[in-house]
Formats: C-alpha cells, sequence, structure tokens
C-alpha cells in the first residue's frame, strides 16, 4: 500500500483540529481557531492532488487558495439560494472534503496494476 502523503495527511490533521473545536464551548477562542485552520487547509488539501502535478511545492502553494475558493463559492451558493448558515455550509465543506479523499483513493487504487508486475506494452510502427 501506498504512502498516504502529506495532503492526506493535513487534511487528516484539519479534520481532526475541527473535531477538536467542535468538543469545545462555544465562544471559546480556541474552537474559532480551529474551524480557520479547517477551512484553509483541509479543501485544498482534498482537492489539489486531484490536479496530477508531480511539484510538491506547486501543491503546497495551491492549497490555500483553493481552499479559500471553495469556501467562497459555497457560500456565496448558499447565500443566493438563501440557505446559508454555518452549519450547513460546515456540513458542504465536509461533503467535498471527505469526496476529494474518496476521488483520491479511488483513483490511486484504479491506477494500481492488477498483478504484481506489469511491463509496459510499447508499439512499433513499420515504415
Amino acid at each position: 500500500m501506498r504512502r498516504l502523503g502529506w495532503m492526506g495527511l493535513a487534511a487528516i490533521l484539519s479534520v481532526a483540529v475541527l473535531i477538536l473545536g467542535l468538543a469545545m464551548p462555544l465562544g471559546s477562542p480556541l474552537r474559532a481557531a480551529a474551524a480557520l485552520v479547517f477551512a484553509f487547509v483541509c479543501p485544498g488539501a482534498s482537492l489539489v492532488p486531484l490536479l496530477g502535478l508531480r511539484d510538491k511545492a506547486m501543491q503546497l502553494v495551491l492549497v490555500l487558495p483553493v481552499s479559500f475558493a471553495v469556501v467562497i463559492l459555497t457560500a456565496v451558493g448558499l447565500f443566493y439560494s438563501e440557505l446559508w448558515s454555518p452549519e450547513r455550509q460546515l456540513a458542504i465543506l465536509l461533503a467535498i472534503c471527505a469526496g476529494g479523499l474518496a476521488a483520491r483513493l479511488m483513483t490511486r487504487s484504479a491506477s494500481w496494476p492488477e498483478s504484481g508486475t506489469s511491463t509496459p506494452v510499447s508499439e512499433t510502427s513499420e515504415s
């Protein structure tokens, strides 16, 4: 089995921070900090690896803007549909993050060869 990678670990850690933040009492500054860590890291960390970039530095640079874009797009969509609430937006963000991680796992398992040894097939063209 392949390593999870730092992006997957960042997503898992931010979800753990979010869960710990929700366990804290309302009004706690640590709860707000946990929600900010989740919103800044988790959507981008779960979606950026799906882009297929090979450069880890570029992936790291894209985590924050992709997270901001996902958070803003969900907020705008909920606002214009007159359905916005913090709990609803959090649920949608969690679903997006879970979907991104699931898609990443499915693409990984689809790219693994069926047998332990596989040889690439090369086509030769005859002129």
